[in-house]
């Protein structure tokens, strides 16, 4: 399945019938329950757009199978672009802030990328993260993260380097 998803880039066809097998096998070994049984065509995905390194997809079962245990009925099928070292230090914290209940439920590693909770959700516009009151609210959860302890991070903020490596060097000329 990652391999079909990076050889196919952009152009991944995620209706396919090969593309929907490979979900549900990975899904099946992952969640267990009804996602081992259930039928290629009862299993549905969505593609999700704003990944900027990654490809996202919502996965999710029809009304007519129900969970057998604990397992989600949907949940974020999310695969790296990028080799997974980047990706290493990201995946444990996002672990921890589950384990803390700050961040959706990780449901289970791949091989380049995770299955996650899937949480129904709407992308702010520019206008809506400037209003105070839901940039109150985005500040609270924020801090509440940046307060947790014995993260493997480091101590110092990096974002800056982040960028400079990121962004190409700009030259001026006179």
């Amino acid at each position: 399945m990652e391999e079909l998803v990076v050889t196919m880039g952009p152009n991944l066809d995620h209706n396919s019938r090969e593309f929907k097998e490979n979900a549900k096998k990975i899904c099946g070994k992952r969640l267990g329950g009804v996602w081992e049984t259930v039928p290629v065509e009862n299993l549905h995905i969505k593609k999700l757009t704003g990944g900027m390194s990654n490809f996202l997809f919502h996965c999710y079962l029809d009304e007519n199978h129900a969970p057998l245990k604990e397992e989600p009925k949907q949940i974020i099928m999310r695969f790296y672009l990028t080799p997974v070292e980047a990706h290493l230090l990201e995946s444990h914290i996002f672990t921890i802030l589950s384990e803390r209940k700050l961040g959706p439920k990780f449901h289970g590693l791949l091989t380049n990328g995770r299955l996650e909770e899937f949480i129904p959700s709407v992308i702010l516009t520019r206008l809506e993260m400037i209003s105070p009151s839901i940039a109150k609210q985005i500040a609270k959860k924020l801090a509440k993260i940046h307060q947790q302890k014995d993260m493997p991070l480091e101590i110092n903020p990096t974002i800056c380097d982040t960028i400079l490596r990121a962004v190409p060097p700009v030259q001026l000329s006179n």
